[in-house]
């Protein structure tokens, strides 16, 4: 399970464990649970990152609707990952702030 924060104002859900919230700036925000898998919404292949970013290419940026918790964006282990929308993606880490997912492995 991934610790996730409800606003208690605009009732957004964000994926961080602490921390005012990131839409409207509360501060008053309920730390919840979240499901490690989710569904791929989104993806594409960065292959040329922007001038002032210390990433290099090619990198796999997505969109993934958590089993119960937010969509959030992250990205893909896999630096060329070409899977269908919808396909099952777990969270492994989040490193640096940014959610890194790969494709699930086992059925749930």
């Amino acid at each position: 399970m991934t610790t996730i924060i409800e606003c208690a104002s605009c009732g957004r859900l964000s994926l961080r464990d602490a921390g005012p919230c990131p839409a409207c700036g509360a501060a008053k925000v309920t730390a919840k649970q979240a499901a490690d898998r989710g569904v791929l919404v989104s993806w594409t292949v960065i292959r040329r990152p922007p001038k002032n970013s210390t990433e290099t290419g090619p990198y796999t940026v997505a969109v993934v609707r958590l089993g119960d918790g937010p969509t959030v964006c992250g990205r893909i282990k896999n630096a060329e990952f070409a899977g269908p929308v919808g396909v099952a993606l777990d969270l492994r880490a989040i490193e640096n702030g940014v959610p890194v997912f790969e494709p699930a492995r086992t059925v749930r």
